[in-house]
């Protein structure tokens, strides 16, 4: 399967991730593709339902600790890419809008570092 091939089913920010969801010293695996896939609009739709755009502006937020600490770890961003999906997770159950806000902002940061948008 080619790239452009892959683009008639998969958008480029499901393909980033997928690509970024193996460590690059791994072998990859094609058959990952399409879990990866939804394992991102899964994550995009968390991010979305965080907090309204809009009606709070956290700013630029930096991205998480544990984010930046494995992306210094080797480009470890498979681990990144986790510690996003835990940050969201943890706040999807929260109540303080500004708190949900910030991780909405802190989220988007952290994955535009690796070059895709998860409100596009």
């Amino acid at each position: 399967m080619t790239v452009r091939d892959a683009l008639r089913f998969y958008s480029s920010d499901e393909l980033r991730f997928f690509f970024l969801s193996t460590h690059y010293r791994r072998d990859m695996d094609l058959g990952g593709l399409e879990p990866a896939a939804r394992r991102f609009r899964a994550l995009r739709r968390a991010v979305r339902l965080l907090s309204s755009p809009g009606k709070q502006s956290a700013g630029k937020v930096a991205p998480p600790v544990e984010f930046v600490s494995a992306l210094n770890d080797d480009f470890d961003t498979p681990r990144a890419i986790d510690a996003v999906e835990a940050l969201v997770s943890d706040a999807s159950s929260k109540r303080d809008r500004a708190a949900r806000t910030r991780t909405r902002a802190a989220a988007a940061s952290a994955m535009e570092i690796l070059g895709v948008d998860l409100f596009g």
